[in-house]
């Protein structure tokens, strides 16, 4: 027997608001199988591209010992706090570290004083290999001259940074960095160029 006009409607519209739903839900489904990552840029050997999300912290931090022919260096501290302002942009607080050098057997330590900066990014880049569609971000900032004259220039060191990186697998992805930095040395400053990579 068929139904009368009102209830076939009412079929209708049952059915089509079942239909909405399990497509909402499926779309959330969706979202939630892509887990939020977290893209450190901390100890600088490459910045990655990517920025934190918009209106969330991340704090990073860490202790870094290094050793030449003529000397030896502590740094203790390097926390590096990062606040996504908007989507795909970032601010970056360096508040400085703590520094032991001893160089050529003579002693200094101190704060190294505070770095501002800013980081976006450009374009996502491709989720498999693709040597076409890198991600791409840029960053700027500068350090402060207020740290330590015993281990810190007093002198304001901008620089700036194009960050590039392809994912090669699921969990490997290989970075480079172009720096362009005008930098201190007892006063006397230059410019200085340097291209980095790492997986």
């Amino acid at each position: 027997a068929s139904l009368p006009a009102f209830g076939q409607e009412g079929v209708s519209s049952a059915k089509r608001a079942a239909e909405a739903m399990a497509e909402k839900a499926g779309a959330q489904a969706d979202k939630s199988e892509k887990p939020d990552t977290i893209s450190t840029d901390r100890p600088n050997f490459t910045n990655s591209p990517g920025t934190v999300g918009k209106g969330h912290w991340q704090i990073e931090s860490g202790y870094t010992y290094s050793h030449s022919s003529t000397g030896q260096t502590s740094d203790f501290g390097q926390m590096s706090m990062r606040y996504g302002l908007k989507d795909k942009f970032e601010v970056q607080i360096k508040p400085g570290s703590y520094l032991w050098q001893k160089d050529s057997g003579q002693n200094s330590s101190g704060w190294g004083g505070p770095y501002f900066g800013i980081k976006m990014n450009l374009k996502e880049g491709a989720d498999k290999l693709d040597w076409s569609r890198p991600s791409i971000g840029i960053l700027a900032g500068t350090t402060v001259p207020i740290g330590s004259s015993s281990v810190s220039e007093h002198a304001f060191q901008p620089q700036a940074t194009l960050a590039t990186s392809w994912n090669l697998t699921d969990k490997v992805t290989f970075g480079t960095n172009v720096v362009v930095a005008h930098l201190s040395n007892g006063g006397t400053g230059f410019t200085q160029c340097a291209l980095g990579g790492a997986l």
